[in-house]
Parts: structure tokens; C-alpha cells; sequence
């Protein structure tokens, strides 16, 4: 692959990775994201209107008591059958009603003064309906309502959309099948406030100061879905890129057979090397491991493990890009203190393993503590100029024992360090040799 494809993947993968965090971050802050909240009433083109039974022939009264403050009053005598006083808003543009979609808000607040002694005030929403032959024959509002304590609104009080329930008497009247008895939101055409049985004795006074829809900009479902359409269509277009990559090499290298072997060689390479650091990753130690094996050499070697120090609370300090820079940094470093006959290895986050070829036992400790000097007088970061300390295990390797023994007794050695207060080397127990 030539410098230029390499330099487009490695953008790309920047981009992706930007755009990863750019998720997380949309979905972290989504519940502290400002709310949409739009005036309900008071507005240009809301109309606040009072009713009673008393239009029809009943007992009740609604009267106004200051209209220029929306201030009313509702008297329900209690021998009255179906009684019923209140207020209804509606809205209108250009001479024409008009309905609100309450389906991607949350709830309605409402500031209401309220004097009187009757416990609940019922609160209202007419939604239009379309006719549905042979299920929905009326063209009536599906009228859909909620309770609220008097008592509650001494303060604006929110009410969910999801409190309101279909009224019962018009699910009745119409025949109206249970699947189509839900509440809709779609086509709100008013809304309104009034008192519920049992009533007071006396007139309640009702003011309306304000009504609000409030809800998040866009619902958690839908941003889920958009983000997962989005990162499909990503990785799909990445995996189209990556296939016609794939297929414009293939065509390239078809030609020559000295190519092909000089890419799979590549591969190979790649498949064992640490893409940040350019160390061998762990594919890479096992091939190196499985060498030393066939040699009946391992007992001539040392195992270290390498852990940086405080590496978390650097990451979350300076950012993931700045601790990727430290580790490429800091394998530099490692590399500058190793021979051609030793190995070193990134294992994985920020910790490392060296197989260090040693002539005497005794050099293991003066070879690791160079290493660990090293990287404690370097700094690294660039222009931060970041101090790192690491920790180092390490422990000998035995013909009769697995790399994963020992790695495991390099590994305790390691954590010791740790809890002995870290930037230092401790070797496992001394271990014969046969």
C-alpha cells in the first residue's frame, strides 16, 4: 500500500475516532441538553374562552372576574346533574384553528391561581380526529384528560403527556374500538382547565398566568436511531472503501509474483507489530517465544513487565492523543536501551514486556533499573514536557517452565512494585536454573 493510502487510512481513522467521541458526548449530555419550551398561552394566537353547562340549560355559572388578566370563576351547584364549568384555549392563524403536535414533548406546565375548596381540577386536551370507515365514524375531538390536586398549584406544575387518558364517555358515545382509544398528541386543537366532582360549595377562582409545552429538541429514541444509521452507513461506506482498496491492490500486485510475496510479508509484519508504538504486539512475542523454543534457549532469558505509572489519571488529565503520545514516546525509549539480541513488546494499554537475553543473572536488575532511569529523567509529550515513571516486574525464565508461568511471577513482582509505591524494580524469588 503506498504513503499516500496509508496517510488517507490513518485520517480516517482520526476522523472516526473524533466522531466516536462526538457520539459519547451527544449521548452523555443528552439529559442536561436545554429543553425546547414553547408558549402555549399567553400568545398572539392563543384564545382563552369560559364555559358552563349553564349555555345548555344547567345550573352552573363561569364568570369573569378580570378578563384582562384571565381571571374567572366557576360556581357548580351540587344537586346539578353532569355539570360542569371551566376555560378552554385555542389557537388560531389567519382565521383558521390551529393544533399543536405534542408528540415529541415530554409535558405541559401550567401556572394557574387557584382560590377554592374543590380537591382536583381537571385538566383537558382535544385532539382532532380523522374518520376511519367501519371504525372511527365521528369527526368530534378525542377529548383526553388528567387530574391535578388544587392543592399542587400553589406553584407551576408540570404534567406529564403520558397522565392523560381518553375520557370514557367518548369512547362510549362513538363506539369507538379499543385499538383507536388511545391518546394522541398529533392534532391538540385546545386545551382546558376546569374543576371535577366532588365540587366546592362555593365558587372556585381560577387565573390562568401562563401554559407551556416543554420537551427535549428530539427524543432519545430517535438519536439512538440516527446515531446507529449514521454509524452504519459509516462503516459501510469504510468497509466499500476497505474492498475496493482491497480489489485495486489485488489488480496491481496480480502481475507480479514477487509483489504478492513482498505484500503478504508486509501483512505479516503488520500482524505482529503494535500499530502505535511499532513495537511487536503480542502475536508478534509469541512468534519470538515459539524461536527461543526451538533453540532450547529460554532459560538464557529474563521476562520484564513494564506498567507506566498513573497512567489513567494522565489519559483523563491531558486526553487519549496525549497518552498515545507518551506510549510512542516511551517505546522509544525502550528501544534505545535494548539490544538486537533482546525482545520488547507492547502487551497491551500501557504496559510492556521485554525478553532480555542476560550472560549472568546478576545484570537482569542493573539492565531493568537502566530502563526504568531511563524513562524517569526523560520527559515526554512534546512541548508538555510530562514526567512518567514506570514499574517494573521481572523474573527468569526456566527450560521446564511456560512463558506463562513466568509471566505470571513477573506480573506479581510488577504489582508488588505498585503497591511499594510505584517507579521502582523488584525481581521475582531467584529461581535455579537446570
Amino acid at each position: 500500500m503506498s504513503s499516500k493510502i496509508k496517510l488517507g487510512m490513518s485520517n480516517l481513522s482520526l476522523i472516526k475516532l473524533c466522531l466516536f467521541a462526538i457520539s459519547i458526548l451527544i449521548v452523555v449530555i443528552y439529559d442536561v441538553l436545554p429543553e425546547r419550551i414553547v408558549t402555549l398561552y399567553p400568545s398572539e394566537t392563543a384564545t382563552l374562552s369560559i364555559f358552563s353547562d349553564e349555555t345548555s340549560g344547567g345550573n352552573s355559572q363561569a364568570r369573569w372576574i378580570d378578563q384582562a388578566k384571565s381571571k374567572f370563576s366557576c360556581t357548580v351547584p351540587l344537586s346539578t346533574k353532569d355539570q360542569y364549568c371551566g376555560a378552554s384555549i385555542t389557537w388560531w392563524h389567519n382565521e383558521q384553528p390551529k393544533t399543536f403536535d405534542f408528540r415529541n414533548f415530554d409535558r405541559i406546565i401550567m401556572d394557574i391561581d387557584y382560590q377554592g375548596e374543590t380537591p382536583n381540577l381537571a385538566v383537558y386536551l382535544d385532539n382532532q380526529v380523522k374518520p376511519i370507515a367501519g371504525m372511527v365514524n365521528t369527526t368530534t375531538a378525542k377529548n383526553m384528560s388528567t387530574n391535578v390536586r388544587s392543592k399542587d398549584l400553589s406553584s407551576p406544575v408540570d404534567i406529564s403527556f403520558r397522565d392523560f387518558r381518553v375520557a370514557e364517555w367518548w369512547i362510549r358515545q362513538f363506539d369507538i374500538p379499543r385499538e383507536y382509544a388511545h391518546a394522541e398528541l398529533n392534532e391538540v386543537t385546545s386545551v382546558g382547565i376546569a374543576p371535577t366532582a366532588p365540587f366546592s360549595t362555593q365558587a372556585d377562582i381560577i387565573q390562568i398566568n401562563a401554559i407551556y409545552a416543554a420537551g427535549a429538541y428530539f427524543s432519545k429514541e430517535g438519536m439512538y436511531a440516527c446515531l446507529l444509521i449514521f454509524w452504519a452507513l459509516l462503516l459501510s461506506s469504510e468497509a466499500l472503501y476497505h474492498h475496493w482498496a482491497l480489489r485495486q491492490r489485488i489488480k496491481q500486485d496480480a502481475a507480479k509474483l514477487a509483489a504478492l510475496n513482498d505484500i503478504s510479508a508486509k501483512y505479516k509484519v503488520k500482524a505482529e507489530t503494535d500499530q502505535l508504538t511499532g513495537l511487536s504486539n503480542r502475536e508478534g512475542l509469541a512468534q519470538a517465544l515459539m524461536a527461543i523454543g526451538q533453540s532450547k534457549t529460554q532459560s538464557h532469558y529474563a521476562v520484564l513487565v513494564l506498567d507506566v505509572d498513573h497512567f489513567k489519571k494522565l489519559n483523563d488529565q491531558y486526553g487519549h492523543d496525549v497518552g498515545d503520545l507518551v506510549l510512542e514516546e516511551l517505546a522509544q525509549a525502550i528501544n534505545r536501551n535494548i539490544r538486537s539480541t533482546d525482545i520488547v513488546c507492547r502487551w497491551g494499554g500501557e504496559e510492556f514486556v521485554v525478553l532480555f537475553r542476560y550472560s549472568k543473572k546478576q545484570d537482569v536488575l542493573p539492565f531493568a533499573e537502566k530502563i526504568r532511569l531511563e524513562i524517569t529523567n526523560s520527559s515526554f509529550a512534546g512541548t508538555l514536557k510530562l514526567n512518567v515513571s514506570v514499574s517494573i516486574g521481572s523474573a527468569l525464565m526456566l527450560n521446564e517452565e511456560s512463558f506463562e508461568q513466568t509471566f505470571k511471577q513477573a506480573d506479581q513482582a510488577l504489582y508488588a512494585a505498585k503497591r511499594n509505591g510505584r517507579n521502582q524494580t523488584i525481581m521475582a524469588s531467584e529461581k535455579t536454573k537446570t
